[in-house]
């Protein structure tokens, strides 16, 4: 491995485009990363605590999305937040009235 770097090293122009490959390396492997552990499936109580999370909402849309992306059998980690956040967004079910102020 030294002798690959020394020889790269010599050279001006390559030694430059170096630091560049490492980063470029570096930023690939941290993507694929960031995809393998969003398309990783949930555990059985994770699933649970999303599907409670969505019937919360009351959203017969929520719900009918959440059912298409279980029906399958599993729910990734990218699909549960996704569904999170739509949830997020939906209004609330029982609008609280607030009390008018004495």
């Amino acid at each position: 491995m030294s002798a690959i770097t020394d020889r790269l090293s010599s050279r001006p122009p390559l030694k430059r485009l170096l630091p560049i490959a490492a980063l470029v390396g570096g930023c690939a492997a941290l993507a694929l990363e960031h995809f393998q552990a969003s398309v990783q499936p949930l555990q059985p109580g994770e699933v649970q605590i999303v599907r409670g999370f969505i019937s919360r909402t009351g959203d017969p849309a929520l719900i009918a999305a959440y059912n298409a992306a279980v029906a399958d059998g599993e729910l990734s980690s990218a699909e549960a937040e996704e569904l999170i956040e739509s949830a997020k967004a939906a209004p609330p079910i029982f609008l609280l009235a607030i009390p008018p102020k004495k």
